[in-house]
């Protein structure tokens, strides 16, 4: 998804405040509802490995394919927050629409010197309401980020179907010296695989499995990264 298309999406949700004329203190508390939601939107559009986009126009795709790395989508769940975070953008349109209506209702009702403390009361109804559904709207991206944050990307297409690496498919072979069948001639030496070399080097393999998990390595001691940079990086 990108970010103007993004972006577009939150202007839609979060609709700027336009002509409303009933107070400065108003207008201000309005303009920060609108900051802290499309802070919200932004977070959780930043985590997650998912276009929500694919996800509301193609959901039998996304199933499907993550269906071929071994991946169960919780589609009731995706679908029923989907269908509360639209009622709840409808619900924050239609506040919005009413209170563009009402403020200009009240600058007529003022320009022509009549009493417009009833429209006024209405109009000041709409933050709270307002309030009320940024709050609801934050629980449920708080739970629908939870849900695609521990969701993977979708494989390739052209990944092959597995259970584990005996599923990989050889696409091309590169062998510096190879024999009559093109196998890779026999070394002089003992040859060696990456953990053996690398640990007298720095690699630590068993610090980062607790870390992140298989296949992630460790590198510290002189061929580490250097003092000042983890000094930045801590900072």
């Amino acid at each position: 998804m990108g970010r103007e298309r993004f972006d577009a999406v939150l202007d839609q949700l979060t609709d700027p405040l336009g002509d409303c004329s009933i107070g400065s203190d108003h207008v201000g508390s309005m303009g920060q509802r609108t900051a802290t939601m499309r802070a919200c939107l932004t977070r959780y559009w930043l985590c997650i490995m998912l276009d929500p986009i694919l996800l509301r126009k193609d959901l039998d795709t996304v199933v499907q394919r993550l269906a071929t790395r071994g991946v169960v989508f919780d589609r009731q769940a995706f679908e029923m927050l989907e269908a509360e975070r639209k009622n709840i953008q409808t619900e924050t349109e239609t506040l919005q629409a009413q209170r563009n209506a009402l403020a200009k209702q009240i600058g007529v009702l003022k320009s022509k010197g009549e009493d417009a403390s009833e429209v006024m009361a209405q109009s000041q109804a709409i933050p709270g309401k307002l309030k009320g559904l940024e709050e609801k709207l934050q629980g449920i991206q708080a739970d629908l980020s939870a849900l695609l944050m521990a969701t993977p990307n979708l494989p390739h297409v052209s990944v092959p179907q597995g259970q584990d690496s005996d599923g990989n498919v050889e696409i091309s072979r590169w062998v510096p010296q190879a024999d009559a069948n093109g196998d890779p001639v026999a070394l002089p030496f003992e040859a060696q695989d990456h953990v053996t070399i690398g640990e007298p080097l720095g690699l630590d393999f068993e610090t980062a499995i607790k870390l992140s998990g298989s296949r992630f390595s460790f590198l510290k001691g002189p061929h580490g990264p250097p003092a000042s940079r983890a000094r930045a990086v801590h900072a």
